[in-house]
């Protein structure tokens, strides 16, 4: 075996221009499909922090009635919502909690209008749970104004300051519009925040539409990993409301984000088979010149067997030498997008994504990804190098020796 195997790497060493470019095309795609692992899991991670950051919280209340086909229907309200969030504030694991009414409107600049969602929020128990303050572009955190999606107001050419219409129809089917002034503007990585919502006080809303419930409340707890635990407790303690963690309150975002990820790990799988291809064309140009020297071996007394098993292990040694190559390249390049990163704002722009992305990018590091990586790169170097490797068992030393 030993003999073998020194064999298999002067056969690599003889031809070293062509293996180089065999394993650095393999260590490329195997580098890219780590680094892509990597970076979508950093992506799905500051996705899911600003899903539970502006949509969601750690834990989402709706009355049982509520529908998410008809989120904005006026018979999904939470009634009596002040005494629910008291009593929830009380809670030892509770770090924060709000009430939210959301209804659909338009927003007007006397000259165009658009549809929105009009958010009415607790400007003062809001911060304890959402993190809008930290996504305010322009403008200040007021209760007495409008905050609206920076995008929707380049849309209607609107800048802090301006005044706007929004126009709805209220419980009793009036239909009602007030004149607000702009007092922030608000650049995340939620499309639904950027372009399709203004925020207003709570307690507005509610007179304006002529209602007294919320449309959900939201819970910041202390602890993430422990939310089935305190859900369960919350469901005790009100057996009338439909409690959920912010994984099932979002869960076709979820669903949105995990079939983009498969997307991705397609792509890099074409670069990996085009690095295969260059494996099987390196394997049967080696097969096709040492056809003399296989001769000379099975003359020699070297079984079918061994000469299979010489260049099944001249691939593998190809696999393990990209490996490592694209293990290094992926380090590096990690390193780089973990502690520095990219910031999404400033590339993006004011573009939406479709996911809730934005701020400093960071990837992470996924070790089974780099483990993945490597085991995928060997393995598919010994399917790739099986087929030129069986060609040599149907060569005869006779046939072999009289190729010049």
């Amino acid at each position: 075996m030993k003999y073998i195997l020194n064999l298999a790497m002067a056969n690599i060493k003889r031809a070293t221009r062509r293996t180089v470019l065999t394993f650095m095309i393999l260590g490329v795609g195997i580098g890219l499909f780590i680094i892509m692992e990597c970076m979508l899991a950093g992506m799905e991670t500051m996705s899911f922090r600003n899903i539970i950051d502006l949509q969601t919280g750690h834990i989402k209340i709706h009355s049982m009635a509520y529908s998410e086909e008809k989120p904005y229907e006026l018979s999904n309200l939470i009634v009596n919502y002040e005494s629910v969030v008291d009593e929830i504030a009380k809670q030892p694991f509770v770090k924060g909690v709000t009430a939210r009414a959301l209804f659909l409107g338009e927003v007007d600049n006397m000259r165009d209008s658009l549809p929105v969602v009009i958010t009415g929020i607790d400007f003062n128990r809001d911060p304890s749970v959402y993190s809008l303050t930290n996504f305010i572009s322009e403008g200040v955190y007021d209760q007495e104004g409008l905050m609206m999606g920076k995008t929707l107001a380049d849309d209607l050419e609107l800048k802090v300051g301006d005044y706007v219409y929004l126009s709805f129809r209220k419980k009793q089917g009036a239909y009602v519009s007030i004149e607000k002034r702009i007092s922030a503007l608000l650049s995340s990585g939620d499309p639904s925040v950027n372009s399709g919502s203004v925020y207003i006080g709570i307690h507005e809303v509610l007179s304006l539409y002529g209602v007294d419930g919320v449309t959900d409340i939201s819970v910041k707890t202390d602890n993430v990993d422990k939310l089935s635990l305190y859900t369960a407790e919350l469901r005790k303690l009100f057996p009338s409301l439909n409690i959920v963690d912010w994984k099932k309150a979002a869960e076709h975002t979820i669903l949105v984000s995990q079939m983009k990820s498969k997307f991705s790990g397609i792509i890099i799988l074409f670069v990996i088979i085009i690095a295969l291809v260059g494996i099987i064309n390196t394997m049967l140009m080696s097969v096709y010149e040492k056809q003399r020297e296989i001769g000379t071996l099975k003359a020699l007394g070297m079984t079918d067997k061994q000469v299979h098993r010489l260049f099944l292990i001249e691939g593998g040694l190809i696999g393990v030498m990209g490996g490592i190559l694209g293990i290094i390249f992926a380090v590096l390049v990690n390193w780089y997008m973990t502690t520095v990163g990219f910031d999404m704002n400033q590339m993006m722009g004011d573009r939406d994504l479709g996911v809730a992305i934005s701020g400093v990018f960071r990837s992470d590091w996924k070790i089974e990804s780099f483990i993945k990586g490597f085991v995928i790169g060997l393995l598919a170097s010994l399917f790739a190098s099986y087929y030129p490797a069986k060609k040599t068992t149907r060569m005869q030393p006779m046939e072999c020796l009289r190729v010049k």
